[in-house]
């Protein structure tokens, strides 16, 4: 692979990252005056390896139902993709999840500290979603599919 084709994947993946970042955060402005989005910067700073989520005092966050529903169609849809077989069954989950992720990002009604802990998965979330839409060898597309599955599986063990 040629290092300019490289490059193009990079900067698209990251251009993608940036635009759903943008988009996530724009659409938080339907909450009201004492919505807090401090954690918003904190949240893009994090990488996603490190995914730094914490528990709600030893408890997981509370989220509202159209957040768990939503998470819930997410991870059935990537364990209904154990394997992943070819490039259009990868661009075929990055586009089921990047509808999901719309309908996340629209309906959020969460606020205060648990909505701050949602920005922190969901940005985490994101590159990994481009990467399987950029990606093209079977086995680079099986291990992004697990490294979301192992996303869901934090998300999970953090949040109701």
């Amino acid at each position: 692979m040629s290092t300019a084709r490289i490059y193009d994947a990079r900067t698209t993946a990251v251009i993608a990252f940036l635009c759903c970042t943008v988009l996530f955060f724009g659409s938080c402005d339907h909450h009201s005056e004492d919505h807090a989005h401090s954690g918003h910067q904190a949240a893009t700073k994090e990488p996603a390896a490190a995914l730094a989520l914490t528990l709600d005092n030893g408890k997981k966050w509370p989220t509202d139902e159209h957040t768990r529903q939503t998470a819930a169609r997410m991870v059935a849809r990537i364990d209904s993709t154990v394997n992943i077989h070819s490039r259009q069954d990868a661009l075929d989950l990055a586009a089921d999840l990047d509808k999901e992720l719309e309908t996340l990002i629209a309906g959020c009604t969460m606020t205060g500290k648990a909505h701050d802990q949602l920005h922190v998965f969901i940005v985490a979330l994101f590159p990994k979603v481009a990467a399987l839409k950029e990606q093209t060898e079977p086995d680079e597309l099986a291990h992004v599919r697990g490294e979301i599955r192992s996303l869901f599986a934090t998300y999970e063990k953090h949040f109701e």
